[in-house]
């Protein structure tokens, strides 16, 4: 079994978890091939990409030297299929990929909350979310990883929704909370998030908790942006004033 860790994690590892793939040229190799699996990749595309500062020719050679380190460390009969004019990555049981997973289980999901199953969707998004164990290739700035970096964590952020808002109708108000968390986090300046966490703490009578939230909203928004919370935010504050019980101090965490 071959597990590919692009997630948060950003490893290839055989079934007994030694680390086969350490490069990070190598790995970033793997990453863009598993984006386009079951899609050949010339490699008169994929050369110039990944050595943008060579000729043509030279750019070749490195991609056929860094082929020729990567099966060997991949072995035989693996999902990379490497051909004369293209490279392909097609998708087997013998090999786990978290991005892959993440789709897949998010897709069930999404099929289930169709169907109106929430139990089958809180399960197949529960999947999903741990799969999502960070972002897509962290730090690195290429194109072609930072445009999927932005898709799947706005998938995430949008089955994060999805789940709060099941979990919340459901009645585990824990659960949802723990949800929106996660959200914030994720999009630590998007005030939506800090909204529907403040509803849902204040809901579940933890009115301290949805005021502490905003002053961190609001303290975030300042130090990273100069601006103060949306009026949206602001109302949202007032609505869990008026619930009524001891307030948290502006400080508070």
């Amino acid at each position: 079994m071959l597990e590919v860790s692009l997630l948060g994690e950003q490893v290839v590892r055989d079934g007994d978890g030694t680390v086969l793939v350490r490069s990070s040229r190598t790995l970033l190799l793997v990453a863009y091939l598993v984006l386009h699996a079951g899609s050949p990749q010339p490699r008169q595309r994929i050369a110039p990409l990944f050595w943008p500062d060579s000729t043509d020719d030279q750019a070749l050679t490195n991609l056929r030297r860094e082929l020729h380190h990567l099966r060997g460390l991949l072995g035989e009969g693996t999902s990379l299929r490497v051909r004369t004019r293209d490279l392909c990555w097609q998708d087997a049981p013998d090999c786990r990929v978290d991005v892959r997973e993440f789709e897949r289980a998010r897709a069930a999901a999404l099929a289930a909350e169709r169907r109106g199953d929430a139990a089958a969707f809180l399960a197949h998004a529960g999947a999903a979310l741990d799969h999502y164990r960070g972002e897509f290739l962290p730090g690195n700035g290429e194109d072609w990883a930072a445009e999927a970096r932005s898709a799947l964590e706005q998938q995430c952020v949008d089955l994060l929704d999805r789940t709060v808002e099941v979990q919340a109708r459901l009645g585990d108000p824990a659960a949802a909370v723990g949800l929106a968390r996660r959200r914030v986090q994720l999009r630590p300046l998007e005030e939506a998030g800090y909204r529907r966490l403040m509803e849902l703490q204040a809901g579940a009578g933890d009115r301290a908790g949805a005021v502490s939230t905003y002053h961190r909203c609001a303290s975030l928004l300042e130090r990273e942006l100069g601006v103060a919370p949306d009026p949206l935010t602001r109302t949202t504050l007032n609505r869990v004033l008026a619930r009524g019980g001891p307030p948290a101090a502006p400080g508070a965490a």
